[in-house]
């Protein structure tokens, strides 16, 4: 009996403690649940708007290059008029496009890949109310982050480490802004293979991460690195 109470109370701190974590970073992200309409990424934006934007708040200038970039990044739709997402597809389509909804092989896609993001996407603007969509979004995207902290919490076992993991404006955008998804599944995925001492296991989350955003193929590539070297 005294050893399962003394277990017992080694146990309570910590379920305090990252409970008290969760909530702190919730407080610090649930003001994106109140925003009514798209922003960025999520819907268009005219470029001229960005760069107004950018050079009030930044006091820095873009150059004709740049301001090139930022019209082909910010012309291209990720939800609000991306037809794979609004009307849907073929199962192929989400593997042949990129994340606007652009044909992979036109001069014009953005060669952003993450064909399980726009499934995710769409699934979630078939289950969820029009009215809510946004709201329902954006929940999502909070309750991944509070996934994320609490793995990280596991992981490190350090209660300052997670509160600046999970609070720190660094990753304020990937929650608040939709789009960040991708970075979102992709840190649950990593931190989950961290954890993880089943090979197997691993080699699964890391293939699925390709699918989750391309450029992750490195996970994979690291990961099979390290298996042949261990």
């Amino acid at each position: 009996m005294g050893k399962l109470s003394k277990t017992k109370n080694n146990v309570r701190p910590t379920k305090k403690t990252i409970l008290s974590i969760l909530l702190l970073v919730f407080l610090t992200h649930f003001n994106s649940i109140f925003q009514k309409e798209f922003v960025f990424d999520d819907r268009n934006m005219d470029p001229l708007t960005f760069f107004l934007i950018h050079t009030r708040t930044s006091g820095m200038s873009m150059t004709r290059n740049v301001l090139v970039v930022v019209r082909r990044s910010l012309h291209r739709r990720a939800i609000q008029f991306n037809p794979l997402v609004v009307n849907g597809g073929s199962f192929k389509d989400y593997f042949t496009r990129d994340f606007w909804g652009t044909e992979l092989k036109s001069s014009k896609s953005h060669l952003s890949w993450r064909p399980m993001v726009t499934l995710l996407f769409r699934l979630e603007k078939l289950c969820a109310p029009s009215d809510y969509l946004l709201t329902i979004l954006h929940l999502i995207n909070i309750f991944i982050h509070l996934v994320n902290v609490n793995l990280f919490y596991e992981i490190t076992r350090s209660s300052f480490g997670s509160l600046i993991f999970g609070c720190h404006p660094m990753c304020s955008e990937a929650v608040n802004a939709i789009v960040g998804r991708a970075d979102q599944l992709i840190t649950t995925l990593t931190l989950t293979i961290l954890k993880s001492q089943n090979i197997r296991y691993q080699l699964i989350l890391a293939t699925l991460s390709i699918f989750i955003k391309g450029i992750f193929i490195i996970i994979f590539m690291l990961l099979i690195f390290g298996l042949t070297n261990a």
